[in-house]
């Protein structure tokens, strides 16, 4: 009955396209419908729903737009052959600069995670950039969860040029809590966490190709490992961005472990 309502009111307003879901408060606001990977629990900002959700939409009619994808991959213990890499990157790019978040400095990196977001969002990362002040609102606003030096931003010399931007799986700590706050209890289960999660990777058109996401991750997995990190995933990622899948497949351990899907109907 629900969606029969919905298809009677967009046809009243004359709309012949459905296409979801979103979430529109959610700057990874595309995500889609879980459709594969049931049988792993959802890490931080991110979705789950029942297997039947799926079925359930395609009887009535709604079939897929397209597949958005989140890869699991290990930490890279292996950093002379990362670290070798960063340096060849370096060397090409003798300006570039990388520096990690300061809470001093929220302001200004705001601003310089925002200019990078506007300039890269393409419709192959499904990204519409926010406002600068969004951004700056939503990194206070989530200050709790963000962690410092799990977001990294490149500059060539003073230029804002790309970032990547990690969040340790606080789900797993809120899971063995047992959904019951406990500070001192949170803050033993909070250095037991053992993956985090790539939710936003940035890099402007003219810099895509020239290897700043291997220095920004360079960069990232020292830091994960200093705090015992073991896996990570990187979500949502578009089936049809390979640069990204790529990327990600390149690292010991990956796999695609989720799939989501975004559907559609004809009205």
């Amino acid at each position: 009955e629900l969606f029969d309502y919905l298809k009677k009111e967009c046809k009243k307003h004359n709309c012949k396209y459905i296409e979801g879901s979103y979430t529109p408060y959610d700057p990874d606001n595309r995500r889609g419908i879980l459709v594969e990977g049931f049988e792993y629990p959802p890490m931080i900002f991110t979705s789950y729903n029942p297997p039947y959700y799926p079925t359930l939409l395609e009887n009535i009619g709604f079939t897929k737009a397209y597949d958005t994808l989140a890869l699991r991959a290990n930490i890279p213990l292996n950093k002379p052959r990362m670290e070798k890499l960063a340096n060849f990157v370096q060397r090409h790019l003798p300006a570039l600069k990388l520096e990690t978040l300061n809470p001093k400095e929220w302001k200004k990196q705001g601003q310089a995670l925002y200019d990078i977001m506007k300039e890269a969002s393409t419709n192959l990362n499904l990204s519409m950039a926010p406002s600068a002040k969004f951004v700056q609102d939503y990194i206070k606003k989530n200050r709790f969860f963000v962690k410092e030096d799990y977001v990294a931003i490149a500059y060539d010399k003073d230029k804002p040029i790309g970032f990547c931007a990690m969040l340790p799986d606080y789900n797993s700590v809120l899971k063995e809590l047992d959904g019951k706050i406990n500070i001192f209890k949170f803050l033993k289960a909070k250095k037991q966490i053992k993956a985090c999660r790539g939710f936003l990777q940035y890099v402007i058109p003219a810099y895509q190709d020239k290897g700043v996401v291997i220095a920004l991750y360079n960069l990232l997995s020292t830091n994960m490992l200093k705090n015992k990190n073991e896996h990570f995933e990187a979500s949502t990622i578009l089936e049809e961005n390979i640069k990204s899948t790529n990327l990600v497949q390149s690292f010991e351990g990956s796999e695609i472990y989720k799939r989501y899907r975004i559907y559609h109907l004809e009205v």
